[in-house]
């Protein structure tokens, strides 16, 4: 899904259907539009659309220290964090 303000591109969200559940691979709103509700809209059309095709489990992943805060929008609503894990990379 992708929002469109004109002809400029103010967020998106991926989603896919694996295993019958659904998920939310990615959610962006573009800076200039963040705070407006555009993301709640697009997770919310994300919602609806996987209603319609029977799917009841929806999951997502989001980094914990993200700098939107972006825990906050999936809490609202109503996911729950169930898992957390930690990611380790070194730079050679």
């Amino acid at each position: 899904m992708v929002a469109w303000d004109g002809a400029t591109i103010a967020g998106s969200a991926l989603n896919q259907i694996i295993h019958g559940k659904g998920e939310i691979m990615h959610l962006g709103i573009r800076r200039p539009w963040r705070r407006r509700g555009l993301g709640m809209a697009l997770l919310q059309h994300s919602l609806q659309t996987f209603y319609r095709h029977g799917i009841g489990t929806i999951r997502l992943n989001v980094d914990v220290q993200s700098l939107t805060n972006a825990q906050q929008l999936y809490q609202r609503a109503g996911f729950a964090c169930v898992d957390s894990f930690r990611n380790y990379h070194k730079s050679l």
